[in-house]
């Protein structure tokens, strides 16, 4: 008898979560950035800055975003000319004398950037 109510017991559960529990697509409907406009700008640290070839310094940027939204912070760093300093996850590394700009977009809204100039000498 114990048996038959814990099968009706699991019947109910399923009946009640409609099918729906464990679907895939659920999870990522969840995890989407937030709509545009709440993320408002990306503050990067130091603004500038001169480096000799072959140096390497940690740059940051933080999201400026509505208290409300929950985001990743940066999701991509990029090089206007990695033949002159590269970026890998906020690591400048000189590579030979000129300028490039490097930009951190946000996660959440990445037509959102920051960019810093970076001066090899």
């Amino acid at each position: 008898m114990t048996r038959r109510y814990g099968l009706i017991v699991i019947a109910l559960m399923i009946l009640a979560c409609d099918g729906k529990a464990g679907r895939a697509g659920d999870s990522a409907a969840r995890s989407s950035s937030p709509p545009a406009g709440m993320v408002h700008g990306v503050t990067m640290t130091p603004l500038s800055v001169t480096l000799g070839a072959g140096s390497a310094i940690r740059v940051f940027a933080s999201v400026d975003a509505d208290a409300a939204v929950v985001y990743r912070g940066v999701t991509n760093w990029t090089s206007g000319d990695p033949a002159v300093a590269a970026v890998d996850e906020g690591v400048v590394t000189a590579r030979k004398a000129g300028t490039a700009t490097i930009t951190a977009s946000a996660w959440a809204d990445t037509t959102v950037k920051g960019t810093i100039v970076v001066t090899v000498k």
